[in-house]
């Protein structure tokens, strides 16, 4: 009965059969990670060959790997990589034609699996070929056979899950930060690896985004690298859009409430590649002209030229108060008015005086932001503007204290001595000197003679000893 089971190696066909759904059964397992394509040899005979990539499954969801003394945590190790060839007599005569290719195991590590995966041929190779030449033998010489190959596929499992343990490795995983092949080193390939792998899991995985609370898979959806928080593109790209347009720049940041709850140095920007790949090259331009204005801006010793065509920075010369001097169209202004240079003699304004005098007033008690403001519109000017605004302040408080507005002209008017009855020499308007009410021209006193009025009987008060006022006088007044 054993001598039945031999068949001539050279043309059993098994063989054929095997490979072929072996082929179709590692294409539904590996996907794109599967390719293989099949020639003729040069004796007529088809040969297969083929890739694919096992990739190693580590202990745990991160590993520490040591490169030189550098240490990097990983999600995911760079797969071992087979290249197989089917020759006519394989499974069942022959063992596959395979190498085994990886950038982090040493040779003779990679010999030590290579060894292990032959062992793991021998065994299968058997339990393939008895079982179905048993089977057509005993029922059907042409039938297909029922007990399928999995060498390959085995290799591939054992390689997944017990290469490690078979060769003893242990984590953190030290290794040398050597150059592969094309000239990249080890560090930047097991970078790439992961930043590929971690995106392919983004992509194929569900999120709800936090601005429309709608749940959309990775690939519709964009991660915030420095947070990691997920936003649907159409969501994140509009508000980022909207921000940049309308210059609130400041708020160009993770919309999250977790992000929004922390301090704006904690919450930090997109980089500039994010970035563009979110509002595009126009939008991220002009994200990075308003960055560097408001830059700009904070810097004391920076101003900008006036010229609504030019617009450029200017820095400012400390040998000079006010003159500045745009290099990039020659204009020369004041700092102060913004306005043509006129000479130093010339007096003239901040455009937003009350602002800046208040700025200054208040960081008194504030010398870093006392000298940036100094630095900026110059120490004389801002001493003088105080110097000016105090006298302001002086005249202002006289004027209340000791004249009266016209009710017609509002030109403040001041009374040197009489009674309270007042003609402006501005607009000739009649009126009261104690209430700034408009009085009759015809009847000035009637103002002062209505009972009841608050300036009832008080004609000459406030008059002094500039007049001698009898009771004969005030009654004459009255009639």
């Amino acid at each position: 009965m054993a001598s039945s089971l031999v068949v001539e190696e050279d043309d059993n066909p098994l063989n054929d059969e095997l490979q072929k759904e072996e082929l179709v059964a590692l294409s539904s397992i590996f996907g794109q990670n599967f390719m293989y394509n099949s020639h003729r040899s040069t004796s007529g005979a088809e040969v297969i060959s083929g890739t694919f990539s096992v990739r190693v499954e580590i202990p745990n969801d991160t590993v520490e790997v040591i490169l030189d003394q550098e240490k990097i945590h990983l999600h995911y190790l760079p797969p071992i990589i087979i290249e197989f060839t089917m020759t006519p007599r394989y499974p069942l005569q022959d063992v596959c034609k395979f190498s085994i290719q990886n950038v982090w195991l040493t040779k003779d590590q990679l010999n030590v699996l290579k060894t292990r995966l032959h062992d793991i041929w021998e065994s299968e190779k058997n339990v393939v070929g008895v079982m179905n030449q048993y089977f057509c033998i005993k029922f059907d010489q042409h039938a297909k056979p029922k007990h399928r190959c999995q060498i390959l596929y085995n290799f591939a499992d054992f390689l997944q899950h017990d290469s490690l343990s078979c060769l003893g490795v242990s984590f953190p995983l030290e290794l040398k930060n050597v150059t592969c092949s094309g000239g990249v080193s080890l560090k930047k390939i097991l970078e790439q690896h992961e930043k590929s792998c971690l995106q392919e899991t983004f992509v194929h995985t569900s999120y709800t985004c936090s601005i429309c609370m709608e749940e959309k898979k990775g690939e519709s959806c964009t991660q915030l690298s420095r947070c990691g928080h997920v936003f649907c593109k159409i969501c994140l790209t509009g508000y980022f859009a909207m921000l940049i347009r309308e210059g609130m720049i400041h708020q160009v940041r993770c919309p999250d409430l977790e992000c929004g709850a922390k301090k704006e140095d904690d919450n930090e920007p997109p980089s500039q590649e994010e970035l563009i790949l979110i509002v595009g090259e126009d939008l991220a331009d002009r994200y990075d002209r308003l960055q560097l204005q408001l830059k700009l801006q904070a810097d004391p010793s920076i101003t900008f030229c006036p010229r609504l065509q030019c617009q450029q920075p200017v820095r400012k010369d400390d040998n000079y108060d006010k003159l500045c001097l745009c290099s990039e169209c020659g204009y020369a202004f004041c700092l102060i008015c913004q306005k043509t240079w006129h000479g130093k003699q010339v007096h003239c304004q901040f455009k937003d005086t009350p602002a800046i005098l208040q700025q200054y007033l208040d960081c008194e008690d504030d010398p870093e932001e006392l000298k940036k403001l100094e630095a900026k519109y110059g120490k004389k000017n801002l001493e003088k503007l105080v110097n000016d605004y105090k006298i302001e302040m002086e005249t202002e408080k006289w004027k209340r204290e000791n004249t009266v507005e016209c009710p017609t002209c509002h030109i403040p008017v001041e009374k040197t001595f009489g009674c309270n009855h007042m003609t402006c020499q501005i607009c000739q308007t009649h009126f009261c000197f104690l209430c700034g009410s408009w009085v009759d021209p015809s009847h000035p006193y009637k103002h002062f003679n209505m009972q009841g009025n608050l300036c009832y009987m008080r004609l000459f008060e406030g008059a002094g000893d500039v007049y001698n006022i009898d009771e004969m006088d005030l009654l004459e007044v009255q009639i």
